[in-house]
């Protein structure tokens, strides 16, 4: 945990002085080693309290957990195990403790026919200037307006700067160009390709 951490946040916190007061990035570095360090409750030798959550996150994507099923697990797991343990108590705890690691994505509203997002420019309106259809379910019992479709964007350029901020993967995303091109006829690579 303490290396992806390191590697995650190398490039914001400079790198080898780490000790960079009042940076937000450096703030939310402390917070999730403290929680790297923190066991589960006392003598647990196993689990962090940050590998648990990564290991519980990676279950709720695995067998399409609802939030409301994984805040179920988290409380039965708060219940059970002895009460000075640093289980989140529900999923909305845990999401904000995993946005901190560049976890996160952005909610843009899309039309029910797939014509327009409601964003930039259509951010403001109500119905799609295609096709007519409301941006909103018909819900007269709440006071909230709930989207009828919803499009989750994962950004890719943050994603792709995060693998090359590791010593490990990056090396693994560069063999291509690193390693020297070898004339043995063997492809092992679209670049060994000569025509």
């Amino acid at each position: 945990m303490r290396e992806m951490l390191q590697d995650a946040f190398f490039q914001h916190t400079g790198g080898d002085n780490m000790q960079i007061s009042g940076d937000p990035y450096f703030t939310k570095f402390e917070e999730l080693m403290e929680d790297a360090k923190r066991p589960l409750y006392d003598g647990c030798e196993n689990y962090s309290k940050l590998s648990f959550m990564v290991h519980m996150f990676q279950l709720k994507c695995l067998h399409k957990w609802s939030n409301k099923s994984f805040s179920d697990v988290l409380a039965l797991f708060k219940d059970v195990l002895s009460k000075d343990n640093t289980i989140p108590p529900d999923w909305y705890e845990s999401k904000k403790m995993m946005s901190d690691l560049g976890l996160d994505y952005k909610k843009i509203h899309a039309c029910p026919n797939d014509c327009i997002l409601f964003m930039n420019e259509f951010e403001s309106l109500n119905y799609s200037p295609k096709c007519g259809a409301s941006r909103w379910r018909d819900n007269n019992k709440k006071k909230k307006n709930v989207s009828v479709k919803i499009l989750r964007h994962f950004p890719l350029i943050p994603r792709l700067q995060r693998l090359f901020m590791s010593t490990k993967t990056s090396s693994s995303m560069t063999w291509h160009f690193d390693t020297p091109y070898s004339d043995d006829g063997k492809l092992s690579h679209p670049r060994d390709f000569v025509t």
